[in-house]
C-alpha cells in the first residue's frame, strides 16, 4: 500500500466503528492507491483530507464518504452501508448503556436507549425490515409500523406494550428474554394509561363539572335573598311600613293631611284606590311580584 502505513485504532472506538474502519482500511490496502490518488477518484469531489479522516477510526465518517470509498475500491456498497449505519448507531447510544439487562433498565428514557441498543447490536436493521419480520395481527393490522416505531426510537411518543413485543420478537430475541423486557416494561409503565390500538375511537370526554341548575333555582335563591334583606331593614328600621298616606296615594311628610280634603275628596280616593288593588309601593315589591309570577309559570311548565 502506498502512502504511510494505518496506526493503531483508538482505545474509545466502539466494536462497531472498528469494523467499519478495518473494513475500509482493507480495501484501501487491496486497491494500492494512495490519499491523492482515492482524492482524484473521487465521484462526489471530496478532497484528500476528507477521505483520509475515514481511515482514522476516530468517529463515524459521513456516510457519503463511505458509499464515496465503497465506489472507489468497487466493493459492496450495501455492506458498507451496512457498517455504516451499525457504527452511527453505536455513536448514538451511550456507552453505559452496552450489555444492560432487563433489570438495570429502570426508566422510559432508559427503556428506549435500550431499544436502540438491541437494534444496533442485532445489525441496525431498517425499520421497514423489522416491520416486515414483525408481521400482522389477527386484525391484519401491521403489528410494528415503521413510522411509529421511528417516532418511538426518537423519545417522541412511548412505546404500547404491543409494539414493545412486536419489537422485541422481530430482532429475533428469544421468549425467555421477551419475557423478562415485558415485564420491564409493566413495571415502568405501571398507572399509565393504556394507548389506543390502531384504527379504535377515542373514549368519551367526561368533565368534572357542578350539575345542572335550572333557571328557577337561581331565581328562587335570588327572591329569598330579597325577602331576608327587606327583613333586615325592617328591623333596623330601614323600612318603613305604609300608613294612610301611601295606601291613599298620597305623598309623604310635604303632602297635606287628610283633614285638609273633605269628605267628599277622600271617599272618591278610597273607591279609586279600592278599585286598583293594593298598592305598589315600592321598586322592591315590584320587582318581587313580577320574579314569583316569572317563577310560578317556570315551575308550572
Amino acid at each position: 500500500m502506498t502512502g504511510r502505513p494505518p496506526g493503531r485504532l483508538p482505545a474509545t472506538t466502539g466494536p462497531a466503528l472498528a469494523r467499519l474502519t478495518r473494513w475500509l482500511r482493507a480495501h484501501k490496502e487491496a486497491c494500492g492507491k494512495s490519499g491523492r490518488e482515492l482524492a482524484q477518484e473521487s465521484g462526489a469531489g471530496f478532497s484528500e483530507r476528507t477521505l483520509l479522516r475515514a481511515f482514522a477510526g476516530r468517529r463515524v465518517p459521513p456516510e457519503a464518504v463511505v458509499e464515496d470509498l465503497a465506489d472507489i475500491f468497487h466493493a459492496d456498497r450495501e455492506e458498507a452501508k451496512q457498517l455504516w449505519r451499525e457504527a452511527r448507531a453505536e455513536a448514538a447510544v451511550s456507552p453505559g448503556m452496552h450489555g444492560r439487562g432487563p433489570s438495570t433498565v429502570t426508566t422510559a428514557e432508559t427503556l428506549v436507549e435500550a431499544m436502540n441498543v438491541m437494534r444496533a447490536e442485532a445489525g441496525q436493521p431498517a425499520l421497514l425490515r423489522l416491520e416486515e419480520k414483525a408481521g400482522r395481527d389477527e386484525a391484519g393490522r401491521t403489528r410494528l409500523p415503521h413510522s411509529t416505531l421511528w417516532l418511538v426510537l426518537k423519545e417522541k411518543i412511548p412505546p404500547s406494550e404491543g409494539l414493545f413485543t412486536a419489537f422485541l420478537e422481530a430482532l429475533g430475541l428469544s421468549g425467555k428474554d421477551v419475557r423478562e423486557w415485558q415485564a420491564t416494561y409493566r413495571r415502568i409503565y405501571a398507572g399509565a394509561p393504556p394507548r389506543r390500538a390502531w384504527g379504535e375511537p377515542p373514549p368519551p370526554v367526561v368533565r368534572n363539572e357542578p350539575a345542572a341548575v335550572h333557571p328557577y333555582d337561581h331565581g328562587d335563591v335570588a327572591l329569598q335573598r330579597m325577602e331576608r334583606s327587606e327583613e333586615i331593614k325592617r328591623i333596623t328600621g330601614q323600612v318603613r311600613e305604609p300608613d294612610d298616606y301611601d295606601l291613599l296615594g298620597l305623598g309623604y311628610l310635604n303632602s297635606p293631611g287628610p283633614e285638609a280634603y273633605d269628605e267628599e275628596v277622600l271617599e272618591q280616593w278610597e273607591a279609586d284606590s279600592s278599585a286598583a288593588g293594593p298598592t305598589r309601593h315600592s321598586g322592591t315589591t315590584d320587582l318581587k311580584e313580577e320574579l314569583r309570577a316569572i317563577l310560578g309559570r317556570a315551575k308550572r311548565a
